[in-house]
């Protein structure tokens, strides 16, 4: 399937809380062809505009549409503000928007804003309401994986927060290929995941 340049996806990308256009700094491509799915969003809270956008990871805009993004953006941190956790908790919450034919996993955390010092961040995986049966076969898995990508993140934030979201965008292909060769092949009934955890 042929995609749109990165220049010319999501050019209008503005919604009510005053969101710049999408960039090269706030998009980037990946290919999700033979994974479950359709893009990985990475937003956090703004004290005085609310929720925004941080990254898009994507392939193709007739996949993961403008209208999700934005409905992901504005909608996976409600709630969170009062949340009361440990400063390396990191919290799953699954959105089924049936009506919209669409599926989040969100996994929320704490990490670093410019100019604000530590606030909320989500990091969330999108797919087709179509797939999630099948996702939630390998959701423990995946939840592993991520909640070792949001340390990875955590870290890289804390070391340089410019070249976070850059050097973050080098370990994101592993969690797809991986989701990508159960999506082809299945999980073996032999596998373990406790002993995945124990390993990590």
């Amino acid at each position: 399937m042929e995609c749109l340049s990165s220049g010319a996806m999501f050019g209008n990308f503005k919604d009510s809380f005053g969101y710049s256009n999408l960039n090269s700094s706030r998009l980037s491509k990946i290919d999700f062809e033979s994974s479950l799915f359709n893009g990985v969003v990475l937003s956090y809270w703004d004290n005085i505009i609310g929720p925004r956008l941080g990254h898009l990871w994507l392939q193709c805009e007739e996949k993961c549409t403008e209208d999700s993004v934005k409905y992901v953006v504005t909608h996976n941190l409600n709630g969170e503000l009062t949340r009361q956790a440990p400063p390396n908790a990191v919290d799953t919450k699954i959105f089924i928007i049936k009506e919209r034919g669409l599926v989040f996993s969100s996994y929320i955390f704490t990490g670093i804003s410019k100019g604000a010092g530590e606030t909320l961040y989500s990091l969330s995986l999108l797919l087709p309401f179509s797939a999630l049966k099948e996702y939630m076969q390998y959701q423990e898995l995946v939840d592993v994986r991520m909640k070792l990508l949001v340390a990875k993140f955590r870290v890289l934030q804390e070391k340089d927060l410019l070249t976070s979201i850059p050097n973050f965008s080098k370990y994101l292909p592993s969690l797809v290929g991986m989701v990508s060769s159960l999506h082809l092949h299945g999980l073996s009934s032999m596998f373990s995941v406790s002993k995945l955890q124990l390993i990590s």
